[in-house]
């Protein structure tokens, strides 16, 4: 009797046998359960730059046409004020020195004015524009994205590559 197998042991072996099959599939599914994780965060950090970006130049337009259109505007009083400061200059310079530019230096200044009125304004102010309130003016919050992933490129990068080559693994396992 020694060497024979049973029918109770031969049904152990089996089932013992389709146990570790069972285990091997579950494992590759676990592998790829996490490949397909990866690729998903990969996916965020896609869209992400995306979103970000398409919020940015929405914003620059905006922002931009807004100053053009500020800038065919711009008071006439206000014009005659700073051609009024250049003839100034001219007459009884303020800003002394060889190396000085009168025009630049009132634009510094003109600048500097208006800057520090915009600035004094109100953060409400910025709700006053239907448009940009579904704009937004901030980056929009990219929630749930890997950020350390997404303020690295060449990361992304290795990342896509690893979970390919390890598809590619997976797949050729498969096959045998």
């Amino acid at each position: 009797m020694r060497g024979n197998l049973t029918e109770e042991l031969r049904a152990e072996h089996t089932q013992r046998i389709a146990n570790r099959e069972l285990a091997d599939e579950f494992a590759g599914l676990l592998k790829e359960l996490e490949l397909d994780k990866q690729y998903a965060v990969l996916c965020c950090c896609t869209s992400g730059k995306k979103y970000v970006e398409a919020h940015q130049t929405a914003f620059t337009e905006f922002a931009d046409s807004h100053w053009e259109s500020a800038l065919r505007n711009v008071s006439p009083s206000l014009l005659w004020a700073i051609k009024l400061r250049i003839q100034r200059e001219k007459i009884a310079a303020t800003f002394v020195g060889d190396d000085r530019d009168p025009i630049r230096d009132i634009a510094g200044l003109v600048g500097e004015a208006l800057t520090r009125a915009a600035t004094a304004l109100p953060e409400s102010v910025l709700n006053e524009a239907p448009l940009l309130e579904s704009i937004g003016v901030r980056r929009p919050a990219l929630t749930g994205v890997d950020m350390d992933l997404y303020s690295r490129p060449l990361r992304r990068q290795k990342l896509a590559e690893s979970i390919g080559e390890q598809r590619l693994k997976l797949q050729e396992g498969d096959q045998q």
